[in-house]
């Protein structure tokens, strides 16, 4: 919405104002959900609700821009904080981490954990690339998942990635280990 349109809908004052507003605003979102969008613009039909990272920094580990059941598609763009010399080489680990954020929203589940990841670096990034990620998840039980990773920089496949996972009866964070499964060297 432009500002004219705005200041026309606030121009009247008082309450029909606000519900004019109001209205407009969900118009243009109920818009938005029931179109894909074009050209860099997140896709939002027929969606599912992030349940998995939903804190996730987008600076630093790109963008949710699709999500469906056992599938989602992020976008990395590289900023200058990411990048480790004078040519702009983006670090790895933030393509990593863009990667890593896709599993988790494929898998979709705030209490699944990564296990294992088998990772192939194919190019280097540099600031301005911008790096698209598809993740697919297949369940192979109830609670293992694999989830295959593939990024791709202009449509050229850059990184690939296998992770593992397992969905956990608690937040990781919130299991109770008993003193003899704790690690002592840690």
């Amino acid at each position: 919405m432009d500002l004219g349109a705005v200041q026309s809908l606030l121009g009247g004052g008082g309450a029909d104002s606000k519900a004019s507003l109001d209205q407009e605003i969900q118009d243009r979102m109920k818009e938005r959900k029931e179109a894909s969008l074009e050209d860099g613009e997140i896709v939002l039909e027929d969606e599912e609700e992030l349940k998995a990272y939903q804190k996730a920094n987008s600076n630093f580990s790109g963008e949710v821009i699709e999500l469906k059941d056992s599938y989602s598609r992020v976008r990395l763009i590289p900023n200058e904080d990411m990048a480790v010399d004078d040519y702009n080489l983006i670090n790895q680990g933030f393509v990593f981490s863009a990667a890593h954020l896709g599993a988790m929203a494929a898998i979709n589940s705030p209490k699944a954990m990564i296990t294992h990841c088998s990772i192939k670096f194919l190019a280097p990034i540099e600031l301005g690339n911008v790096i698209e990620f598809e993740s697919f998840a297949k369940r192979k039980d109830m609670r293992k998942n694999e989830v295959k990773v593939i990024g791709k920089l202009l449509g050229i496949k850059i990184f690939e990635a296998d992770f593992n996972a397992v969905k956990l009866d608690k937040h990781p964070l919130k299991l109770k280990l008993s003193q003899e499964t704790k690690r002592k060297d840690i």
